[in-house]
């Protein structure tokens, strides 16, 4: 597939997915997400709350209780900062177990295959999934540092840095290009760790994976925009002023935010079956009574062959 097939495979597979909750009733999946994006959140207004406290408490004490004053300082703020800033990290984190889960689910509707329990090859899978987000992340910071740097000193060659936007007084074209730029990069990492829990069931190696999701990159762009999407416009909604339909706004993309991580498995799921037929892993064991009963439904995934 090219680049353009491989966006809309990966776009179609949301529309399919929603439709797969529907048909196999997986509403209960949504519910711990909905549970610990609201817990995220919540650690991250309380640690914002602290750092306040403990800046407040540095007026009167002494050196030493300053010292530790500032220590609760840093600890706070970079607490706050994960929760808050980087809530769509400790997400994919902190539900990585559940993500699985509901992939192996869809692929155990769309094929039959059934995988056993094996304690040993959890915890390969574990060290597996943190390898993979360690070297994500850290190649994803560093692109966006690259950017950031190749972006700005261009403009700044070219002497047109100040450079705004029509209509806009703050926002200038170099923020616009490296903005477009790091949500795509950001988009493929996160489409990426989804893909990969299909992958890693099949035994692929870090190596391989990497050379398929670089294979299908589209697939890894559609998928992770949605997700990196409602995350963005949560920040963008904050910085208009207060009001009705801002807080209705807030709720909504709260709510949608906290739903997408499983929607996504699930496109997921569905995306690497068009390209790999999931049913012809050779790791998995075959549940006939699930295909017996019909349960391996055509209707899942015949929009994705358009």
């Amino acid at each position: 597939m090219g680049l353009f097939k491989d966006i809309s495979l990966g776009l179609r597979s949301y529309s399919a997915a929603i439709r797969f909750v529907v048909n196999h009733k997986m509403w209960p999946y949504f519910v711990i997400p909905i549970i610990v994006f609201g817990g995220i959140i919540y650690l991250g207004f309380q640690m914002e709350a602290g750092e306040k406290e403990a800046k407040a408490a540095l007026a009167d004490s002494n050196f030493f209780y300053m010292i530790w004053g500032w220590i609760k300082i840093a600890f706070y703020f970079v607490m706050s900062y994960l929760f808050l800033q980087l809530t769509r990290y400790v997400m994919l984190t902190a539900l990585s177990p559940l993500l699985a889960i509901v992939s192996e689910k869809v692929e155990k509707i769309l094929t039959g295959n059934t995988y056993k329990f094996n304690l040993k090859q959890l915890a390969k899978d574990v060290k597996r999934a943190l390898l993979i987000a360690s070297r994500n992340l850290i190649i994803e910071i560093s692109i966006v540092i690259g950017l950031y740097i190749v972006i700005y000193f261009s403009f700044w060659l070219l002497g047109i840095r100040n450079l705004h936007l029509p209509y806009s007084e703050t926002f200038r074209f170099n923020d616009l290009i490296y903005f477009l730029a790091t949500t795509a990069v950001a988009f493929y990492f996160y489409g990426f760790s989804f893909l990969d829990y299909v992958m890693e069931r099949r035994r692929l190696t870090i190596k391989e994976s990497i050379k398929f999701v670089r294979k299908h990159k589209g697939v890894a762009i559609a998928l992770g925009s949605l997700f990196v999407g409602l995350f963005h416009s949560i920040e963008i909604v904050k910085e208009f002023d207060a009001g009705i339909g801002r807080t209705i706004f807030m709720w909504v993309t709260a709510l949608l935010a906290a739903s997408i991580p499983i929607f996504t498995a699930i496109a997921a799921t569905l995306s690497m079956h068009e390209l790999l037929d999931l049913s012809s892993n050779e790791f998995a064991e075959k549940n006939t009574e699930v295909i017996s009963q019909g349960r391996t439904n055509t209707d899942d995934v015949e929009s994705l062959n358009g």
